[in-house]
């Protein structure tokens, strides 16, 4: 292919790019140079025009104008080497040592199968597209996890609880998620945020597994494997140094 038409094909945006480059290079110099304190990252001004690079024109000169969030100057008053200042520890609420075990117990714990709901369980179901009160077919059809704590609609709620593995039922899809459709589309269906979703489509779901976490009992064997301890009053007396150690020195138990 001759070099003319290459550079009439490829040349403009290869000169582009060779000319934002060199712009972002040395605005990064002279803001470097300068020492100028600047937040986020420097934008082109509004009223910056679009520049039509000239490739076959290599004397054209070019003018582009940024807009830069500069730091203003700030003085800290009232602070000296010499001042010192308290660090204080928030209380932990009565059944503290309670929660935190149940947390380390649910933590170190195992999903297993269970048959029916009782309000703390991911449900797999296939979520199939309606049409006409009835499934669509060659609608969409898609495995979609729930997880029982994220649903805040009542009434769906409600009717999970009479729910069991095979069981089915029908739901507009917003009430699968308290959040966004752009979420529901993405994250449980796996859509792009162009698919045309609505929040009344009401799907058929049939319930296909039901995973339920049930906590692991704190043994001492366990104790011993996951935090290198004698027995669960050594645990306690950890858990309880969490609360009055700063944040960050204790690892062991986040």
């Amino acid at each position: 292919m001759p070099t003319s038409v290459i550079r009439k094909m490829y040349g403009p945006s290869v000169f582009a790019d060779m000319i934002d480059g060199l712009f972002n290079r040395n605005l990064k110099d002279y803001l470097t140079l300068h020492d100028i304190k600047y937040i986020a990252q420097p934008m082109l001004s509004d009223d910056q025009e679009r520049l039509l690079p000239e490739v076959n024109n290599p004397n054209k000169s070019y003018t582009i104008t940024y807009e830069i969030g500069e730091v203003a100057p700030y003085t800290i008053g009232g602070i000296s080497e010499n001042d010192s200042y308290p660090y204080h520890m928030p209380l932990p609420g009565e059944d503290y040592m309670e929660d935190e075990l149940k947390y380390l117990s649910r933590r170190l714990g195992k999903l297993e199968d269970a048959d029916d709901i009782s309000g703390d369980e991911l449900i797999y179901v296939t979520a199939s597209e309606m049409e006409d009160g009835k499934i669509k077919p060659e609608g969409l059809s898609k495995e979609v996890i729930l997880f029982y704590a994220s649903i805040e609609d009542e009434g769906l709620k409600n009717l999970l609880l009479t729910k069991k593995t095979g069981d089915e039922f029908e739901i507009e899809v917003s009430k699968l998620e308290k959040k966004d459709m752009n979420f529901i589309k993405k994250n449980l269906f796996g859509l792009t945020e162009e698919y045309d979703l609505k929040e009344d489509d009401i799907f058929h779901y049939k319930i296909n597994r039901i995973s339920r976490l049930n906590p692991a009992e704190l043994t001492e064997e366990l104790i011993r494997e996951q935090f290198q301890m004698d027995s669960l009053e050594d645990l306690k007396v950890e858990v309880e140094k969490s609360f009055t150690t700063p944040r960050g020195q204790m690892l062991m138990l986040c």
